[in-house]
């Protein structure tokens, strides 16, 4: 586990405890059904239905014999254990036990413990521990306004921490290189100085620059120049959540990416993303499809560089690594997160 004091000082890993207390998706909601499904948060497994009072994320283990519960259906709206048929609702109460036979009372010991669960931005999150306060949830105005479509790339397994998929996230000076096959411009190799907005959870960022943009179709007829420009307006809230919202004036085009790194285990995380476009008026027509497709593309650039990492742990004390001016924005990421960690 990582995360405190050592000899190498402060890091953060997916199984530091603290990210117990903060929200992580666990599925897209439109693809929850009555199919119990298994999960892994923070090392902890969890099952996953939509049942009748409700969707149901609850620890994968019938209370009886440890049964997975995953491995159950749900009847009559409720989720059964596979081995001895033990019903729970969506709040780990248990409903039935066969054994027993109707109407009978249920032992307190057969309700499972269920952790706290939200619908928002598109997504079922969980927080497995909860503290006095609400865990902090990043602001995406964007989501639900009018003419702004989400469409989501698919739901990818990677290895790396979220903290290390923030960490890029935020990162601009790699665009030239990581993304040189996609909207990486050379010509925009120099990062010019720029402001971190931040309060004790959360940064914001604004910041002006130039981008190859293939995805215009007036580019191929010549009426607009491959090199346009771009502002980029980064947020982020603790732990491993971001929003990039892009403006590009040159064809009036405005879109955000929606980020969410959830931990699985110390070296595996899951990526959420949704492009939030106002150029699209479905998610399945073409231009849609299209974007989905480009900017996995660009997911995937990223990916392969992180999975060359040597270790899955982001260091958080400063000296740990070398740092320039134009990394302002995830130095503050580090100093969010190692104040989060010393809670």
């Amino acid at each position: 586990m990582t995360g405190t004091a050592g000899p190498t000082g402060r890091s953060i890993a997916n199984d530091h405890p603290s990210l117990r207390r903060h929200w992580h998706p666990v599925a897209l909601a439109a693809e929850i059904g009555p199919e119990p499904t298994r999960v892994v948060v923070c090392g902890e497994a969890l099952v996953v239905a939509r049942l009748a009072d409700g969707v149901a994320v609850l620890p994968d283990r019938c209370p009886h014999r440890n049964a997975p519960l995953s491995a159950g259906r749900v009847v009559e709206g409720h989720l059964e254990c596979p081995y001895h048929g033990w019903r729970f609702g969506a709040d780990g109460g248990c409903r039935f036990i066969p054994a027993l036979g109707e109407g009978a009372t249920v032992p307190p010991k057969a309700h499972v413990p269920a952790p706290v669960v939200r619908e928002a931005y598109g997504m079922v999150l969980v927080c497995l521990e909860p503290g006095p306060d609400d865990a902090p949830l990043l602001a995406v105005p964007e989501w639900g306004a009018l003419g702004v479509v989400p469409v989501w790339l698919p739901v990818v397994e990677v290895r790396g921490g979220g903290a290390q998929l923030l960490d890029n996230f935020l990162d601009f000076t790699h665009f030239p290189f990581i993304h040189a096959g996609t909207f990486g411009a050379g010509e925009d190799a120099l990062v010019h100085d720029y402001d971190v907005e931040h309060d004790d959870v959360s940064l914001k960022v604004r910041y002006e620059h130039v981008i190859e943009n293939s995805e215009d179709p007036l580019v191929a007829t010549g009426e607009h120049p491959l090199l346009q420009p771009r502002v980029m307006e980064y947020t982020f809230s603790v732990p491993f959540a971001g929003r990039l919202r892009l403006e590009l004036p040159l064809t009036g085009v405005e879109n955000t990416i929606l980020f969410w790194a959830a931990p699985i285990d110390a070296d595996h995380s899951r990526v959420f993303c949704a492009l939030l476009r106002n150029d699209v008026a479905s998610p399945d027509e073409p231009a849609a499809l299209a974007a989905r497709d480009y900017e996995f593309k660009v997911l995937t650039e990223d990916v392969w560089m992180l999975e060359q990492l040597p270790t899955t742990s982001l260091p958080l004390d400063l000296p740990a690594q070398a740092h320039t001016r134009a990394d302002r924005i995830t130095v503050e990421m580090r100093r969010l997160l190692a104040a989060m960690v010393d809670t």
